[in-house]
């Protein structure tokens, strides 16, 4: 299975083609990048005993297929609930942030319960391919997921399919997040 990162140093990945968004093979989209960091976040700030809370993604410029080196940093330290905040480089310039709540995990003594389904979501073996986006570059991260609908579809998707609007999917990735090393 294709990655969407190898790992080129402590700190530095390589971006592989995996990762370009339907705009081109140029620049990625936005999810393995922010996956990325939110994964050194978890990998460098969360021990035994805590657990990742809110995440929190901020763009901050286009982001090239190139190397991206991750630096994380504590925004605000805490003994039960801290701040981390990772960012991601390219060419030194700063493209993309993730802030993420680093918290202490609570003994858990609630009755264990069945999740009920939620009303109007189908299995995921019950959705329907969503269909590609009409001129959109189908080689990076579109032909590494998959999206399956079990009501409505894209937009402009090709061929169109019924409902249209709002629409409910189930996403999978076949990729990994990282790979060996460059």
């Amino acid at each position: 299975m294709d990655s969407f990162y190898t790992r080129c140093g402590d700190s530095t990945f390589e971006s592989t083609p995996a990762t370009a968004g339907p705009w081109g093979p140029q620049t990625q989209h936005a999810g393995p990048p922010s996956a990325l960091l939110a994964g050194e976040i978890e990998r460098l700030h969360v021990s035994e005993g805590r657990r990742l809370g809110r995440v929190a993604v901020d763009i901050l410029a286009p982001i090239p297929v190139a190397p991206i080196t991750v630096s994380t940093s504590v925004a605000r330290p805490g003994t039960r609930t801290t701040l981390i905040e990772a960012v991601g480089t390219i060419n030194d310039t700063p493209v993309v942030a993730v802030r993420a709540w680093v918290l202490a995990r609570v003994p858990c003594d609630y009755p264990a319960t069945e999740p009920s389904p939620l009303p109007g979501y189908d299995r995921p073996e019950h959705a329907h391919d969503g269909g590609t986006i009409a001129g959109a570059s189908l080689d990076g991260y579109l032909s590494a997921t998959q999206f399956r609908f079990t009501a409505g579809s894209s937009p402009s998707s090709v061929p169109p399919r019924r409902g249209g609007g709002p629409g409910v999917l189930w996403c999978s990735v076949r990729n990994s997040l990282r790979g060996s090393g460059c």
